[in-house]
């Protein structure tokens, strides 16, 4: 197999934080995984398709595990009941990465991907595997790069 030089390195990363009606506090966090050209004649020059990931640590008040003690943890690869309760965001930050990317051919680009989460839900009817609360976000991502000269 052919060994590739990774073509992107991590320049700035920040946490995301949200928190819900409910008193929970959610870190969340991006990472670019990969970048790659898919057009090099665009109006911003580059066009990049890119492998991007998110996670969340919920960290959820005393009344939340309370309610949800005596739920079932889910077992791994099980899928959770449909009994999802939404809930509202009081206060968001965006989480954001930003990458550099470097090729002999397109040349160097700062890549930077934000995602502002948008809705939050918590399923009552089921708890994590490993037992804590059971939360989903709903995320908007935005991406942006300007080459760096």
């Amino acid at each position: 197999m052919a060994e590739e030089r990774p073509r992107i390195s991590v320049r700035n990363i920040k946490l995301g934080y949200l928190k819900l009606e409910d008193g929970t506090f959610i870190v969340q966090r991006v990472a670019v995984v990969d970048a790659r050209p898919v057009s090099v004649e665009s109006p911003f020059g580059v066009d990049f398709d890119l492998v991007v990931l998110s996670g969340i640590s919920p960290h959820p008040s005393r009344e939340v595990l309370e309610e949800l003690k005596d739920r079932p943890a889910l077992r791994p690869g099980e899928q959770p009941p449909e009994s999802w309760r939404p809930l509202k965001l009081v206060e968001k930050e965006s989480a954001v990465e930003e990458v550099e990317y470097l090729d002999e051919e397109v040349g160097r680009y700062l890549i930077r991907v934000e995602i502002e989460p948008l809705m939050v839900s918590l399923n009552t009817g089921a708890r994590a595997p490993k037992g804590e609360p059971l939360y989903v976000v709903r995320w908007a991502p935005k991406a942006t790069w300007t080459k760096i000269e």
